[in-house]
């Protein structure tokens, strides 16, 4: 709930509705604007985020399924 209200506290609605982009990617070039001209960072930073946070939940999945079969016999 809190991050809602941060969300439409920190991006206009606007540009909310204007956008063709996730809410969060908005959120992260609002909070960190790229400095760089090599692209946006901080998009690129939240992109990464987001796959170790995928990548931790498949091993956890794994890793608990395979002590389920392991005790199932």
């Amino acid at each position: 709930m809190l991050v809602s209200v941060a969300y439409f506290a920190t991006v206009p609605l606007e540009s909310i509705k204007s956008s063709k982009e996730i809410i969060a990617n908005l959120v992260f070039q609002t909070i960190f604007p790229s400095v760089s001209s090599a692209g946006d960072v901080a998009v690129t930073v939240l992109q990464v985020l987001v796959a170790l946070s995928s990548l931790g939940s498949v091993i956890a999945a794994t890793t608990s399924t395979s002590r389920v079969v392991r005790e199932r016999g």
